[in-house]
């Protein structure tokens, strides 16, 4: 605050440079404060982010691990349907064949 006597023009303007000075140094000090606050806030933000980007990697690389698995599992169904397809093929084949046979045996020999 103003002095409650008068002073000289230099004794005022010291005052006025003091008072600014000190009003600085309290701008300062709350700037600071709030870039201190601001920084934590990005930084426990950071990390956050940086957890969860590890935990999306991991769950990456197990759903890759999943994927190969199944398909390797896949292939080996796909080859046992095609080797149950075959013997399927080939039992209906020798079916016409063997019943061919059962037919000829159960007609009996030949008469000539």
């Amino acid at each position: 605050e103003w002095p409650l006597r008068p002073g000289t023009e230099e004794e005022i303007r010291n005052w006025k440079k003091q008072q600014r000075m000190i009003k600085n140094r309290e701008s300062a000090c709350l700037s600071r404060k709030r870039k201190k606050e601001y920084l934590s806030t990005i930084e426990a933000k950071l990390s956050l982010a940086t957890q969860h980007g590890a935990a999306l990697a991991n769950e990456n690389s197990r759903l890759r691990k999943d994927t190969e698995n199944l398909q390797s599992e896949n292939k080996v169904l796909r080859e046992a349907l095609d080797k149950l397809n075959h013997l399927a093929a080939n039992l209906t084949k020798n079916k016409g064949s063997v019943h061919k046979e059962i037919q000829t045996v159960n007609s009996g020999p030949a008469t000539v």
